[in-house]
């Protein structure tokens, strides 16, 4: 199994699938033991498995593609850095309700 599938799969709204793949995977690698690094391929696909099990109504990605919601984190962090170069710049100082207007923008 590739990556590439598993994304498609992921892409395509199949979290059954994508579970059972994720389940297989993790049947080949080595169950994480307790005192080992959490980047170890079992314990990461067992983080995985975890997390698409307890947040699959959050990665309905048709559905919100359909609806024309973005699916990636990448508006967020976009207005992030932009809001710290306005407001945390050099040189820049900001009474209370001066920075409130900011961020309320």
């Amino acid at each position: 199994m590739l990556a590439g599938e598993l994304v498609r799969l992921l892409w395509d709204g199949e979290v059954d699938p994508l579970l059972n793949q994720l389940r297989q995977l993790s049947a080949v690698a080595r169950e994480p033991q307790e005192n080992e690094a959490a980047n170890t391929p079992g314990a990461v696909l067992a983080k995985t498995t975890g997390y698409f099990q307890n947040h699959r109504g959050q990665v309905d990605y048709p559905a919100y593609r359909a609806r024309g919601w973005p699916i990636g984190s990448g508006i967020t962090q976009s207005g992030v850095k932009l809001f710290g170069k306005r407001v945390k710049g050099t040189e820049q100082f900001w009474n209370v309700w001066a920075a409130e207007a900011i961020m309320a923008l």
